[in-house]
């Protein structure tokens, strides 16, 4: 048979029994379960081993040794380092780096994140007549670390998988937007600001939606800390603000759920009024959009089931939700939430992991 190439992604949370598993796999040929059950490996496969190193692997190796005398077995392996993104960028900038890897200059040169790129940079300007072209930008210092910069909020230090995750969302976001009506040059008279306020909702979106909430990254446990405590949550769904801004299955027309905007233009929490998230639109668009009877005030929170299914219909392109409505199941905005967030990640390839009992 044709050889085969077999990726092993290592967690760094997983630490037992990877020494002996690794031993037998490489040395042995063969890995044998609980039951007796003999598993061998073909030696004409290649095997690559992916093992995020983080201090506390780093200090799970240095107690191993201590324990046991020797060092652990992975590193003994020839290996190959991969930089994160900010490590990568920091040899752009600093000239230590001269060469482009294939995956990243193909990843950076893509539509994909080119178009995250391009409007990024012009965050700041008005964008009421830019629309993305097919030219690249060249600097792959300047695209890189403007694409960083916004990614994770949490972390200065985002990995290779968050940036991915990131562009995906927002370019994707992007693409309708370019194509919405509401955000074309002629609207511009009847909606002043208007895309440049989609624009900030895209990249606070995308930050939300593409971070992760466990912290993977351990950078701050202890050697022997508990499995809980390895398994901290970065952020909380219920003590997160979620103002969303959902394109519809038309990609066009829009649905507004948790948007409160004050008087003065700013971006108000639904759950505490006081609450101020910074300005994200001006006098001119809010008196616009007033005046075209959108809804600036009002709390998701006090919806009743008609509503929270009409915003779902509207979302997934569901025309008649009375047909799929189960009477029996409880449909509240936290649930209705936390369906648009899963089914807008699934559209734009971003992994969902679902936990309940």
């Amino acid at each position: 048979r044709q050889p085969k190439t077999v990726h092993l992604d290592v967690s760094p949370l997983v630490h037992q029994g990877l020494d002996r598993f690794l031993f037998s796999l490489v040395l042995l040929g063969q890995v044998v379960d609980s039951s007796g059950r003999v598993w061998r490996r073909c030696e004409a496969d290649d095997y690559r081993i992916e093992w995020s190193e983080s201090s506390s692997t780093i200090a799970k190796s240095e107690n191993y040794k201590n324990r046991t005398g020797r060092n652990a077995f992975i590193s003994y392996l020839p290996c190959i380092r991969c930089n994160s993104p900010k490590e990568f960028l920091e040899d752009l900038l600093y000239r230590r780096k001269t060469t482009i890897p294939v995956h990243i200059e193909s990843f950076v040169d893509s539509d994909m994140f080119q178009r995250a790129f391009q409007y990024l940079h012009r965050r700041n300007s008005d964008i009421g007549k830019y629309r993305y072209t097919a030219e690249r930008e060249k600097n792959y210092a300047l695209s890189l670390q403007t694409v960083v910069s916004h990614c994770a909020a949490n972390t200065d230090d985002p990995s290779w998988a968050d940036v991915k995750h990131y562009v995906s969302f927002l370019s994707y976001q992007l693409e309708s937007m370019d194509k919405s009506n509401f955000c074309v040059p002629e609207s511009l008279e009847c909606l002043p600001g208007f895309k440049n306020f989609v624009l900030e909702f895209m990249i606070r979106m995308s930050r939300d939606f593409s971070e992760p909430s466990i912290n993977m990254r351990q950078k701050a446990v202890a050697i022997d800390s508990s499995e809980l405590d390895q398994h901290q949550l970065c952020r909380t769904w219920e003590k997160s603000d979620h103002p969303y801004l959902f394109f519809n299955e038309d990609r066009t027309t829009f649905s507004f759920v948790g948007i409160v905007i004050g008087e003065n233009g700013h971006l108000i929490d639904p759950a505490n009024r006081s609450k101020d998230l910074g300005q994200v639109m001006k006098a001119a668009l809010r008196e616009a959009l007033l005046l075209q009877k959108c809804n600036l005030q009002e709390d998701y929170r006090l919806w009743d089931r008609t509503k929270r299914l009409s915003i779902l219909g509207s979302v997934m392109g569901v025309p008649d939700c009375s047909s799929w409505d189960d009477p029996s199941y409880k449909l509240t905005s936290d649930n209705m939430m936390k369906m648009l967030a899963i089914e807008t990640r699934f559209q734009c390839g971003i992994p969902v992991i679902l936990l309940g009992e």
